[in-house]
């Protein structure tokens, strides 16, 4: 007789949680407005008098195209069955996963990241996370993913010294990840499935739980799963089934009641063949985003819903997802709310966002931007050339930080576009400039590059990151940075002569 390993999670209230709601200030607090537990009426799903919970559904590397080639029945169940906003034009704002996310969820670029709180890849917990500001106006908070080793503020990180919210599934998924996962050998990111369950349902259970747990409460939930999606570009099909089934279930438990979804990606697919065409880099930069309300919203709230309806054929970034959700806690779509300050990046998907609207007033960095018109060259073309050759050279200025890494030189320019920019890096420059977006290829290690820069009479001018767009395996071990090791060939197989 053979016993299988399982691990089972069960989610528990904790007893009885402080309510309160935000009302004219963002994190102030002041006494919930009905009494618990909530009214038989309340019960039946007339939470209109109440504060929303969110949930916010992450599936690793899913461009929108992606999700109508090989999730058609989660994108018709979405669209069709049940009437979710489809933001056709949501651009991302850096090149993986923590970046993107730390736009989401903390209003933060890349530069400001560091500044904050990660001046070295270490821990997350002095962060200015949103859910903690849900936190403190009474939300019960929940965080899960399915791949430990390379979660959200795991990827070259070290993720938080202290549980960073109520329930957190991060214990369970480390035994998981030891005991009983499946993976299918294309590395640490492929863990396909959970002893007999898909990592993505493992995620979508636990979602559910809290959901069912807490319908009484506001919650704030994030969820996120990298398991099938994130290494092969067709893997996204074997997700549609899965989320379909949790999307069902989420709508039968009454959640959509009283709940804001989103459900999104982070990027599209960043490697592989498809990658390397046009159309992969278009698929990289416009990651899917879908946003479901409760039936009643539109009618309560006339003026956000006709926002919300023209912004989903706006330029749309995660730094506008941000302070949506700042609205939410702070009821900012209701007609009599006051205006909340404003932040540095992003504006409410309550308001409606100019349909000129550029990638720059958006917080797109112009190597991201999905709206600069381009059109290809001959990848001789002496331009593309000399473009790659800069970028090249000011990767090899930040490598020389990281004594295991060599020195970086072109092998080959595989193709490139050129455009033109309605202004440079500098803000007193007014003329138009020319753009290059070159994809190389460097020696040693065959590494795939990908940089979009300025070319101005004073010369070169990186617009933003150099994106890798081949995978690395193990080239970089010899670093723990995650923006170095995209880039790093370590000296270590040079001198043993393992050179691609």
């Amino acid at each position: 007789m053979v016993l299988e390993k399982n691990i089972q999670v069960q989610v528990q209230s904790r007893g009885q949680f402080p309510v309160y709601v935000v009302k004219n200030t963002f994190i102030s607090a002041k006494s919930y407005p009905f009494p618990l537990p909530l009214s038989p009426q309340q019960h039946a799903g007339d939470r209109r008098g109440t504060p929303l919970s969110v949930l916010i559904m992450g599936i690793d590397s899913v461009s929108r195209a992606n999700m109508r080639r090989n999730m058609p029945r989660t994108f018709r169940l979405l669209r069709d069955g049940l009437g979710a906003l489809d933001f056709r034009a949501f651009n991302k704002v850096a090149d993986n996963t923590t970046p993107n996310m730390a736009a989401s969820l903390m209003g933060l670029t890349q530069e400001e990241l560091r500044r904050a709180c990660q001046p070295a890849s270490t821990v997350f917990d002095a962060c200015p996370l949103i859910w903690r500001n849900f936190s403190d106006a009474g939300y019960v908070t929940a965080y899960a993913e399915d791949v430990p080793s390379v979660g959200i503020f795991h990827h070259g990180r070290f993720g938080f010294l202290r549980e960073p919210t109520d329930y957190y599934n991060r214990p369970s998924m480390l035994a998981s990840d030891r005991y009983i996962r499946h993976s299918a050998g294309q590395g640490v990111e492929a863990a396909l499935c959970q002893g007999g369950a898909t990592s993505i349902s493992v995620v979508y259970d636990y979602s559910l739980s809290v959901a069912r747990t807490f319908r009484d409460l506001p919650y704030f939930g994030l969820y996120w799963s990298t398991g099938l999606t994130h290494t092969v570009v067709q893997w996204a099909s074997a997700a549609d089934e899965p989320t379909v089934d949790f999307l069902q279930k989420l709508n039968a438990s009454g959640a959509l009641d009283h709940t804001a979804v989103f459900l999104l990606s982070d990027h599209g697919i960043r490697f592989g063949e498809i990658r390397a065409t046009y159309a992969g880099l278009l698929e990289e930069r416009l990651p899917f985003l879908f946003a479901l309300f409760p039936p009643w919203f539109r009618d309560r709230h006339p003026r956000a819903w006709r926002s919300l309806e023209a912004n989903t054929g706006r330029l749309v970034s995660n730094f506008d997802l941000h302070v949506t959700l700042r609205d939410i806690l702070a009821r900012g779509y209701e007609a009599s709310a006051e205006s909340l300050p404003p932040l540095a990046h992003g504006q409410s998907l309550f308001h409606e966002i100019p349909l000129n609207r550029t990638c720059e007033q958006a917080t797109i960095p112009e190597h991201f931007c999905t709206c600069e018109q381009s059109h290809p060259v001959d990848p001789g073309d002496q331009r593309l050339r000399d473009a790659a050759d800069f970028a090249v050279e000011q990767l090899n200025r930040l490598l020389l930080d990281y004594p295991g890494c060599v020195q970086l030189s072109v092998e080959q320019v595989s193709g490139g576009r050129i455009g033109s920019s309605r202004r440079s890096v500098s803000p007193r420059a007014r003329s138009k400039v020319t753009t290059i977006t070159v994809t190389f290829v460097t020696q040693p290690g065959g590494a795939q590059l990908e940089a979009t820069v300025r070319q101005e009479r004073s010369g070169f001018e990186l617009s933003a990151e150099v994106s890798r767009i081949n995978r690395y395996a193990n080239q970089s071990r010899c670093v723990e940075d995650s923006f170095a090791e995209r880039y790093c060939f370590c000296r270590e197989f040079l001198e043993a002569g393992l050179v691609a």
